[in-house]
């Protein structure tokens, strides 16, 4: 179950994959990836399991990479421009740009971030 202090962030992927993860406000950038590349796998399994290599944000009007010990809390407490999409619609949808790689099928599992049935990653 969420916890009072979980939102939704929307994931647009480099691969085309667009989903939501449920964050918390605990959350940094790199639990983010590791929850994003769960999520992907649980979502949609016959195309494979993914490596976040990247979370982006749009920011005046350009494309800013975030660093991994980045808190998400931090990128939706100020007034930007974080809430609109690329298209400028959909306010207030908080929407994060994942560039992404497809793991071979013969991949070692040591590769990939996996939830336990807790939502946590381990």
């Amino acid at each position: 179950m969420a916890s009072s202090d979980s939102f939704v962030i929307y994931i647009r992927s480099s691969r085309d994959f667009n989903f939501a993860v449920l964050a918390s406000s605990d959350d940094d950038i790199s639990s983010l990836k590791k929850k994003a590349e769960a999520q992907h796998l649980a979502l949609f399994p016959q195309n494979g399991r993914i490596v976040a290599q990247a979370i982006k944000i749009m920011h005046l009007g350009k494309v800013c990479s975030l660093p991994d010990n980045m808190p998400v809390r931090c990128l939706f407490d100020v007034d930007v421009d974080v809430d609109v999409d690329v298209d400028g619609d959909n306010k207030g949808i908080r929407l994060l740009f994942m560039d992404a790689v497809v793991l071979p099928p013969d991949s070692p599992q040591t590769h990939m971030h996996v939830l336990d049935n807790s939502g946590d990653p381990s």
